[in-house]
């Protein structure tokens, strides 16, 4: 059997689907809103997609994790890590009011 050759595939994952162009807006946005930690650019389903501020460089991450708390989705932040260690995966508000 032939393809349809008018036949669209299926649309791709939102991880392909993620354009260059969605990532430097979210970074523009951070880059005029200075006080900005981070920025969702996408989500779907269990995955985030994020532009986070560290230092004076903007870093597109990307996570899928659950909270133990609340169950939210979010990425790992480095400066939570011994967080983790004693109270498992959290996402960024419940280990800020820890």
């Amino acid at each position: 059997m032939e393809p349809c050759p008018t036949c669209l595939p299926p649309p791709l994952k939102l991880e392909r689907q993620l354009t260059e162009s969605k990532w430097e807006y979210g970074e523009e946005t951070m880059k005029q809103d200075i006080q900005r930690k981070e920025l969702l650019v996408a989500q779907s389903g269990h995955h985030i997609y994020k532009v986070v501020r560290q230092g004076d460089s903007l870093i597109r991450v990307y996570g899928n994790e659950s909270c133990s708390d609340c169950r939210r989705n979010d990425i790992r932040y480095p400066k939570f890590e011994s967080l983790y260690r004693v109270c498992g995966f959290l996402c960024g508000k419940c280990a800020t009011s820890k």
